[in-house]
């Protein structure tokens, strides 16, 4: 069976933490699948990394085949799968894909959709790294669907790659989730002291 993501971004506000919660059927009726839809230029992961664009938080690119043993703090887990459960309910299921009326109740929103990237840099703020993201598409290896790399931060992010069709089974597949819970931020301007890991995640392919 294929597992499906559901992208979550965790911010927190005081001692009160918020998500953004995503479905990928929503923005272009994109699969729902990991490398279905985890490549560069994809318009809902570019929609999902948009909303990072000089505002860090928290990612998970969030599995349904996830369980307690994938997050080494179980508070944060119990805190992401609240989050994750509240998006379900909220979301009003009987409204067609794509329509922003669906996400009316219960106070969350449905970004518009971007149709590319948003922030040519990746900082991880935890681990005091980047990816350059105009170096990365320069030398990562294209995927023969849709000839464009898989995206690094979806990889890096994933909660529970692994488990089903559809995920990723590629070269460095033990890096996926490395990143999970980590402060990512993009933006447009070269960060200074942190260390540039672009090659290294150049690696990821998918043929």
């Amino acid at each position: 069976m294929g597992q499906y993501y559901y992208p979550i971004i965790l911010r927190q506000r005081g001692n009160r933490n918020y998500s953004q919660c995503f479905y990928a059927h929503d923005y272009d009726h994109n699969g729902l699948k990991l490398t279905e839809h985890g490549w560069c230029g994809n318009l809902f992961t570019e929609t999902v990394l948009s909303q990072l664009f000089n505002k860090p938080g928290r990612l998970f690119w969030f599995g349904d085949y996830t369980e307690p043993e994938d997050f080494e703090d179980s508070k944060l887990w119990e805190i992401v799968k609240r989050h994750y459960k509240k998006y379900r309910i909220a979301v009003d299921w009987s409204k067609p894909y794509g329509d922003p009326s669906r996400y009316t109740f219960n106070n969350y929103s449905h970004p518009q959709m971007v149709n590319k990237r948003v922030g040519r840099f990746i900082l991880n703020h935890t681990k005091k790294v980047f990816i350059d993201m105009d170096r990365y598409e320069e030398i990562a290896p294209k995927n023969e669907w849709t000839d464009s790399p898989l995206h690094p931060l979806v990889l890096l992010t994933c909660t529970s790659n692994g488990r089903g069709g559809g995920d990723y089974y590629g070269p460095d597949k033990e890096d996926c989730g490395c990143w999970m819970g980590d402060l990512i931020e993009t933006q447009d301007v070269r960060p200074n002291g942190y260390k540039d890991i672009t090659e290294d995640c150049a690696t990821y392919d998918d043929k």
